[in-house]
């Protein structure tokens, strides 16, 4: 909050308080899951055609009863 007051009262956006900017693009990726190995594959490439440079892979395993980052 003390950098955006600070900002404001020099007239500036914060970006250019703090140097300005650092790139020209971010980066992005596509985000794929499926229930079995071919749902999986189908997603990936779906992102893929999509025109992501990249594909985050979710999938679950079989036989596993807890779920990561959540209890009972």
């Amino acid at each position: 909050a003390l950098w955006d007051i600070k900002a404001k009262a020099a007239g500036l956006p914060l970006y250019q308080l703090l140097g300005g900017a650092s790139r020209e693009r971010v980066g992005t990726y596509g985000h794929a899951n499926g229930r079995d190995i071919p749902e999986l594959l189908d997603s990936v490439r779906a992102r893929l055609a999509e025109g992501y440079p990249a594909v985050r892979i979710q999938s679950g395993i079989p036989g596993l009863k807890a779920v990561y980052g959540v209890s009972d």
